[in-house]
């Protein structure tokens, strides 16, 4: 069979790229004759590289910037083989970043859904009748300006995807006379560009802070600029809350919590905290088990949208609001939870509180350690303000002495105590038994490289492979510790030690993410680095991963990862949104779920890139439930000897991920579960 070469390969690419244009919803276009020029040949691809060639070819589209393209590309490469699971991985990256995930969490949301309806129609009701629609994303408020009797309604967004899907929401509506859309930001609109001046602005282009996505600055300049002067904006207005918690998951993250790490790497008094470059985070803490509110929930700030000076005044930060929050409960403070009530109009109101179910998650500004003073204090006092349109918060309850910033993987993978003493307990008790005292070179590929930093400093190991992410850290670890900083090399991936004439004594592997997903990159190259890196005394780490599984039904992943409200069905919604749902859901915490099966282990992961499959019969629990899920996990075997380690653990570094699909109901309590990898790539399915 005739592959082109490499670079004639690449030049193909370059010119295709440049050219291929793929309308939404085109579904005539056929790539098969770009396949066909790729690869040099007229039969359909059949070989392992082939198909390796054209996903790179979609991975090259996406870096580019195509990623309708890219979408395309992969799933014609799926309609060819479907077990080529480095393109279902791919095609999931796309949706992700063509579509926002919040998208669908805030279609599924019934009652922000009616409330922002009824605002409109009464605002229509009252003789608003022309209505800039601003942000307008699948055209949601649109639809509900027009059936609401608006017969002039312009909506815009920047963003193309978006613009073509509303597009094509409007024609299965009928509306697409009333409703013109516009390819672009509000804030580079004029009157002109809209007809004159409009008599009602819906927009809901606001985060979980609020004022994160721009909106003071948004409705400042459509007040001024688009909005007649007696004119109204839904909504109308936002007030904010505020109080102070507790929660060892969420500090699991952010601070280190593992004194006994302390023990053995001197910091020189630095304490470890998570590099943030945000002004704040966002949880859904209804799904934290651990999560508690320790003190009374304050007002904490209001902005009226309809107030042109109030807006201004928030946005320039001369109004600010002092709080004092008292406490209820003794507990450690990990920082404070901010939600809102946003105000469509007098009666129609949204909130994103913790204790309701909402497409919102809480605000949450983190303290930079565990506050435990509490018994010294009454109240907590702090100061809220949005200054250039950021929700802000300052206090006095941070740490103020020396700190150390370093990657949240790093924080999470240093406060998993059970897994960093297994790791060690194994490998040292394993290392007895080979009578190996001293290590040549070691390749720790650990988002912190704890075995191989304990090895230098005990003068047991002569040079150290590790990953480049954690330069900084690993060279301020080296300069406190008194290790020669010459013999650390920092390198991307494990696979570049293939070019390096160096074997290796040890080898530690990551070869589950911290998301809950395998490494593929890793496993697709285990074997071939045990093979060609290690010396045939040496010792490669895990020996083994097992894949451990659960079905489930999940109310709460349907309503994240596809549209599942009816009234999106009747607007026409749900047909084109669900094309960008995905199949994999990651970085999954507690979240509300029923188990329908105990836990079973569904597969060895291969460690190789082989294809491999493989069927499990199982009865389930006897439920009128659906099955919508296969829960996974993996229990690490850090050496042929040892007892595994579970990922399904309180504070695991690494968390669980899920495998979704539409309902699915079993013949008398049966199910077949089915287990495929190749490449790297692992995928679960139900048959």
């Amino acid at each position: 069979m005739e592959i082109v070469e490499k670079q004639s390969v690449d030049e193909l690419f370059r010119s295709l790229i440049e050219v291929i244009n793929i309308p939404y919803k085109n579904n005539t276009h056929n790539f098969i004759k770009i396949f066909e020029l790729i690869l040099n040949k007229t039969s359909s691809p059949s070989s392992v590289e082939d198909f390796h060639i054209l996903d790179n070819f979609g991975t090259a589209l996406e870096r580019s910037g195509k990623l309708l393209e890219a979408l395309c590309c992969f799933e014609e490469i799926l309609k060819l083989n479907s077990n080529y699971l480095k393109s279902y991985q791919n095609l999931d990256n796309v949706k992700n970043q063509l579509v926002e995930r919040w998208h669908f969490r805030m279609l599924n949301d019934v009652h922000r859904n009616s409330v922002y309806r009824n605002a409109i129609g009464t605002a229509i009701a009252s003789g608003r009748s022309k209505v800039l629609d601003i942000g307008t994303g699948t055209g949601l408020l649109s639809l509900y300006s027009a059936y609401n009797g608006g017969n002039d309604i312009k909506a815009c967004d920047d963003a193309k995807i978006m613009i073509d899907l509303a597009s094509e929401v409007f024609k299965l509506n009928k509306f697409d006379d009333k409703i013109s859309l516009i390819n672009k930001y509000s804030h580079d609109l004029t009157e002109d560009m809209i007809g004159g001046r409009v008599d009602l602005v819906v927009t809901e282009t606001l985060d979980s802070g609020v004022f994160g996505e721009g909106i003071l600055q948004t409705l400042i300049h459509a007040k001024e600029h688009l909005l007649q002067p007696d004119g109204l904006i839904i909504p109308s207005r936002v007030k904010l809350y505020i109080a102070g918690f507790e929660c060892k998951t969420i500090a699991s993250e952010n601070v280190c919590i593992n004194s006994s790490f302390s023990d053995l790497i001197y910091l020189k008094g630095h304490r470890l905290v998570a590099f943030n470059d945000e002004p704040y985070d966002t949880e859904n803490v209804r799904q934290l088990k651990d999560f508690k509110i320790i003190t009374k929930i304050e007002e904490a700030f209001e902005c009226n949208f309809n107030d042109l000076d109030d807006m201004k005044k928030c946005l320039n930060g001369s109004t600010e609001t002092k709080v004092r929050i008292e406490f209820e409960r003794n507990g450690l403070l990990d920082g404070f939870v901010m939600w809102f009530a946003l105000c469509l109009d007098e009666n129609n109101i949204a909130e994103s509180k913790p204790c309701i179910n909402s497409c919102w998650d809480q605000t949450i500004f983190k303290l930079n350690h565990r506050f435990a003073n509490m018994e010294k204090l009454k109240y907590l006092n702090v100061t809220v303000s949005c200054r250039e349109g950021i929700l802000n918060l300052s206090h006095y309850y941070n740490y103020t002495g020396k700190t150390f910033p370093v990657s949240r993987e790093i924080i999470k993978f240093i406060n998993d105590t059970a897994y960093l003493n297994k790791l060690e307990f194994d490998f040292f008790n394993g290392m007895k038994e080979t009578h190996i005292k001293r290590f040549d070179n070691v390749l720790d590929f650990s988002p912190f490289p704890y075995i191989g930093i304990s090895l230098l400093k005990e003068k047991r190991a002569k040079k150290l492979y590790c990953s480049s992410e954690a330069l900084s850290f690993v060279s301020f670890v080296a300069a406190c510790n008194c290790i020669d900083r010459e013999n650390i090399v920092f390198i991307g991936d494990p696979v570049d030690v293939l070019l390096i004439p160096d074997m290796f004594d040890l080898m530690i592997l990551s070869l589950v993410e911290p998301l809950g997903c395998v490494n593929s990159t890793q496993i697709a190259n285990y074997d071939i680095l045990k093979t060609n890196k290690l010396k045939s005394n040496g010792c490669i780490i895990p020996n083994k991963v097992e894949l451990w599984t659960e079905l489930i039904h999940s109310q709460w992943l349907n309503e994240v990862g596809k549209i599942v409200n009816p009234e999106m069905t009747d607007l026409h919604i749900t047909e084109l949104m669900n094309e960008f749902s995905t199949t994999n859901q990651l970085n999954l915490q507690s979240f509300e779920h029923e188990k329908l099966s105990n836990p079973f282990q569904l597969a060895d992961i291969q460690l190789n890139d082989q294809f491999y499959t493989r069927l499990i019969k199982l009865q389930i629990k006897p439920t009128n439930k659906a099955i919508n899920g296969i829960l996974y996990f993996y229990k690490i075997y850090v050496t042929q000897d040892s007892e595994p380690i579970s990922t399904r653990r309180s504070y695991s570094y690494i968390k669980r991920a899920c495998f979704t699909f539409d309902d699915f109901k079993c013949v008398n309590s049966k199910a077949t579960v089915q287990f495929v990898q190749n490449n790297g790539v692992i995928r679960c399915c139900l048959r």
